[in-house]
C-alpha cells in the first residue's frame, strides 16, 4: 500500500481520522521519498497558523521515522512522472508512479486525487 501525505499528517497527529487509517493500514507500506518534505511542510504550516504547537508540531515530526514505511525513490520514471503530472499535481504524481509500478493502492485523504479515474491506480478510502 502507498501511504500518502495526507494520511501521513492525520497519523502522527494521532487525530481520529489517523486512527481509522491506521486500521486499514496493511503490512506492506512504502511512501516516495518525497513523503517526508510534504509531511514536514504541513507540520510546519500548521504551526505558522497556530493550529498546533511547535512542541506539538517537533513531536508528530519525530513520529514520521517511527512509521513502518518503506521510502522509494521514482527517479527512474521521470517520463512516467511527467505524463502523470499533467494530469495531477506534480507531487501526487509521485505516489500515483509508485503505485502503479508497485501495482499497489494508494491511502489518501485527497478526495480530488480520489476522483480521477484516468490514472489507472486504487484508492482505500478512509472514512
Amino acid at each position: 500500500m502507498i501511504v500518502d501525505a495526507s494520511v501521513g499528517v492525520e497519523i502522527v497527529r494521532k487525530t481520529p481520522l489517523g486512527r481509522r487509517a491506521i486500521q486499514l493500514l496493511d503490512d506492506n507500506l512504502h511512501a516516495p521519498d518525497i513523503f517526508l518534505a510534504e509531511v514536514f511542510h504541513v507540520l510546519k504550516r500548521m504551526t505558522v497558523l497556530k493550529q498546533i504547537t511547535s512542541r506539538d508540531a517537533k513531536i508528530s515530526a519525530a513520529l514520521v521515522g517511527q512509521m513502518p514505511l518503506t521510502f522509494l525513490t521514482v527517479s527512474n520514471y521521470q517520463s512516467e512522472l511527467w505524463d502523470v503530472s499533467t494530469k495531477v499535481s506534480s507531487y501526487d504524481a509521485h505516489y500515483v508512479v509508485l503505485a502503479k509500478s508497485l501495482g499497489q493502492p494508494i491511502i489518501t485523504l485527497d478526495e480530488k486525487l480520489m476522483r480521477r479515474k484516468d490514472l489507472g491506480v486504487e484508492f482505500v478510502v478512509v472514512s
